[in-house]
């Protein structure tokens, strides 16, 4: 399947935040997702005021599939996720390539200990653990993970 990437419309929104849904759900079943729709659609409305890049991944035939958010402020990689048939085919990795043409120098992320599937992919996508903390809404282990690109 082809994808491609275009910026974000808040008419994408209630989409979007069924994809964050669904895949935080499969990756961290014990934590209610359901219950924070709200934190992610206000991430969602914040982001497209405040400069923030959100993308979105689309099939061929403009269904979106997929998206991510970067802010340049701080080369920060804040979200990305990709509806669950979309899995491993090839939107997320396209979202990537997408974010670190946003954000060419460097990309920073934080990412759940406990999710072994997004730090498999991190890595693949050439990022490197820099540090360890603590995420701040669930209080579980992270890794800080960054991609160093061209100077």
């Amino acid at each position: 399947m082809a994808y491609s990437v275009r910026p974000a419309t808040p008419d994408d929104f209630a989409t979007l935040v069924q994809f964050w849904i669904e895949t935080w759900t499969l990756s961290m079943p014990e934590i209610d997702f359901e219950a924070r729709r709200g934190y992610i659609q206000g991430e969602l409305d914040c982001a497209l005021n405040d400069g923030r890049i959100i993308m979105v991944a689309v099939e061929d035939g403009g269904q979106a599939c997929g998206f991510a958010i970067v802010n340049l402020a701080n080369c920060e990689l804040e979200q990305i996720a990709v509806a669950l048939a979309h899995l491993g085919r090839g939107a997320a990795a396209l979202l990537m390539q997408a974010a670190k043409e946003t954000s060419p120098r460097e990309l920073l992320l934080s990412v759940n200990k406990g999710n072994p599937r997004a730090i498999w992919f991190y890595a693949r996508e050439g990022f490197e653990v820099i540090g360890e903390g603590k995420n701040a809404m669930s209080g579980l282990p992270i890794l800080r993970m960054r991609w160093k690109g061209g100077s």
